[in-house]
């Protein structure tokens, strides 16, 4: 690097940039964290900013998504029964609760006036825009991000068995939980059809993998084309991560 500061952590064998001036990078941290059903990004960390929400679908067995009006978010469990075609002949949709976090740029999270002026500040190249503040993190947390899988990489079925859903490697649900980021979730259920996007845990608590679901149904009970599910790839990249 030219000027600046640059740290650097490790994680095992592996070395990684915290921070490095030189690439005029804006930080994101873990402005909130909690558990429930519903999460409003505005209320929990206020609106200014950019503010991504991640969650960690730990219910095993059914798809779990969530209703998204604006930044609220109602998680939802869509559990799926079957014909014996493998259609999605029913579905029932219960109140979810799941583990959360929110995180947001650093600029944009609130000062911890009780700290005062102590602690670390690293501004970007320009000697104005704020890189990092330490004065600006309400969490004793990190987030990790483990990868991100792009577009059209993971199939929609979650329970046909071949993998080809399977998001990233297989974790040991007791220790851990990946955290989704929790976007482009949504659902639809009108009785005889729907939608739903979302996220399926699967497997023991020693060997839990973590699936993509994306299908779309219609079910009447006359059969032919009446009948059917549509399963669909990911349409946008999944990102996902853990606390550490």
């Amino acid at each position: 690097m030219s000027y600046g500061i640059q740290i650097t952590g490790t994680d095992g064998s592996t070395v990684f940039s915290v921070i490095d001036t030189d690439e005029n990078p804006t930080n994101y941290v873990v402005a909130a964290t909690g558990t429930g059903s519903t999460v409003n990004i505005a209320n929990e960390v206020g609106s200014g900013g950019e503010a991504r929400l991640f969650f960690a679908p730990t219910a095993t067995g059914d798809v779990i998504t969530a209703d998204v009006s604006g930044g609220v978010y109602n998680f939802k469990r869509y559990s799926v029964s079957e014909d014996t075609n493998g259609n999605v002949d029913d579905v029932t949709v219960t109140t979810q609760s799941v583990n959360w976090l929110i995180l947001k740029d650093c600029p944009n999270v609130a000062v911890n006036t009780a700290i005062d002026d102590y602690g670390i500040q690293i501004f970007k190249s320009d000697g104005v825009s704020i890189s990092f503040d330490s004065r600006r993190l309400p969490e004793n947390k990190s987030f990790r991000i483990l990868g991100v899988e792009g577009i059209r990489s993971l199939g929609g079925d979650a329970f046909d068995g071949s993998g080809n859903s399977n998001i990233g490697t297989t974790f040991n649900q007791s220790n851990t939980y990946y955290y989704v980021e929790a976007t482009n979730l949504f659902y639809e259920d009108n009785g005889t059809g729907g939608e739903a996007h979302g996220f399926v845990v699967q497997g023991p608590t020693t060997a839990t993998s973590l699936h993509h679901s994306f299908f779309v149904w219609n079910y009447t009970g006359g059969g032919g084309r009446l009948d059917f599910t549509r399963y669909i790839s990911n349409a946008f990249p999944v990102v996902y991560g853990e606390i550490r």
